[in-house]
């Protein structure tokens, strides 16, 4: 139960959820990029960006100076991210 509450308020923000989307569509993004589709500043999603990863929905992979991230591919991540674009679809 303590995973899901953390998956739970890892996606209780706007900023997060929109984040998780875009990867979903992208696949892989480091943060600039992130930042920049977002128009956030660098430093919140960076903050984002570890939240997400330590709810284990984000999967951080080190390239050199940068770091980008993906999707985490666990079942459980599967489901909260597809449950999440069902819920986004439903509000459009």
């Amino acid at each position: 139960m303590l995973q899901l509450e953390r998956i739970l308020k890892a996606l209780a923000n706007q900023r997060r959820l929109a984040i998780v989307l875009y990867l979903a569509e992208v696949e892989e993004a480091n943060v600039a990029a992130i930042a920049g589709h977002l128009r956030g500043s660098y430093k919140y999603i960076s903050w984002s960006l570890r939240r997400l990863a330590a709810a284990d929905l984000l999967l951080p992979v080190r390239r050199g100076a940068f770091t980008f991230y993906r999707l985490a591919v666990s079942r459980q991540s599967l489901f909260w991210i597809n449950t999440i674009r069902k819920f986004v679809r439903m509000l459009e």
